[in-house]
């Protein structure tokens, strides 16, 4: 697992914890990479709905380039 903190916009706390790989001889570091996978589309709904609470978008809006 890898956390990060940002605070008023600036990173304050960065760590890696655990490893990589099952036999535990690549450690996570704050340089790995991970794939985000489906768990985007959660981050994605949550910052819609917090931009629907803030009146600047509707449900019910069209989506469009």
């Amino acid at each position: 697992m890898a956390v990060a903190v940002i605070t008023a916009g600036e990173l304050s706390y960065i760590e890696g914890f655990g490893y990589l790989d099952e036999k535990l001889t690549t450690p996570v570091t704050d340089k790995v990479l991970f794939r985000a996978a489906s768990i985007s589309k959660l981050f994605t709904a949550q910052a819609i709905m917090k931009l629907v609470e803030l009146k600047k978008l509707s449900l019910n809006d069209e989506v469009g380039l």
